[in-house]
């Protein structure tokens, strides 16, 4: 018999303390469908409080990548796209943390550029 937990939730790479163990799920059971109103009200419950941590960090990405590509960007194929959109993961990551960096950053964007960076990384090859 195998004694280490069941994950759910495990992706190579993350970390033991962020997995989520199968005994740790809690069914859900009787959940009432919201309506279009109340779905609206928890999406600006969720914008809210992602604002206080991250800002107005989707209004500084488009400054960032047009700094970048002052020529703009050729995307021809699906993996010009696959790659460009990566790309764009890994600069609000950056972005992200900048939003944090006198407090010592945030870990969940450290982590997620890891891998959107070896994602990056594993296009570029595919396309050589």
């Amino acid at each position: 018999m195998n004694d280490s937990p069941n994950y759910v939730l495990c992706y190579p790479g993350v970390p033991e303390e962020w997995r989520v163990k199968e005994e740790d799920l809690q069914p859900v059971r009787n959940v009432a469908k919201q309506t279009v109103p109340e779905n609206l009200r928890a999406a600006a419950d969720t914008y809210e409080q992602r604002s206080k941590l991250w800002g107005d960090n989707y209004k500084q990405v488009g400054h960032m990548m047009a700094a970048m590509l002052p020529g703009g960007v050729k995307l021809d194929t699906p993996e010009d796209w696959n790659r460009f959109l990566i790309f764009g993961h890994v600069i609000n990551k950056v972005t992200r943390y900048a939003q944090n960096i006198n407090d010592g950053g945030n870990k969940d964007s450290a982590h997620d550029l890891t891998v959107y960076a070896a994602m990056l990384e594993e296009l570029t090859e595919e396309k050589k």
